[in-house]
């Protein structure tokens, strides 16, 4: 928490903090999907969709991200298209983030 009592949040390999939780993008697609998914009467069908369309946004953003290295010599990663750049490798937060997304859906089915 900062001096005012306010919570942050710190993400050491990255060098990132937020005043968002790191999973709050994955909770609230978590929520709009099971919003979609239980009002169907196949939900199978609902999640096996919703799985697809996470499939393809996680390949979609993968694909933009790129190695380089700084001039010391030290790897870092940084997005095509954007200013965003990061020491650590996006690969493994978006993993993780998929990683939860499926097992989540897969609990609706």
């Amino acid at each position: 928490a900062d001096k005012k009592g306010r919570v942050f949040y710190w993400n050491a390999a990255s060098r990132h903090s937020s005043w968002q939780h790191p999973l709050a993008p994955s909770h609230v697609a978590l929520l709009a999907a099971y919003r979609r998914v239980m009002p169907e009467e196949d939900r199978q069908a609902a999640v096996a969709a919703e799985l697809k369309a996470f499939q393809e946004q996680v390949e979609d953003e993968l694909s933009q991200w790129r190695q380089s290295k700084a001039p010391d010599g030290a790897a870092y990663f940084y997005k095509l298209g954007t200013q965003e750049t990061r020491w650590d490798n996006p690969r493994d937060e978006i993993m993780h983030h998929m990683n939860l997304r499926l097992t989540m859906l897969r609990e609706l089915a």
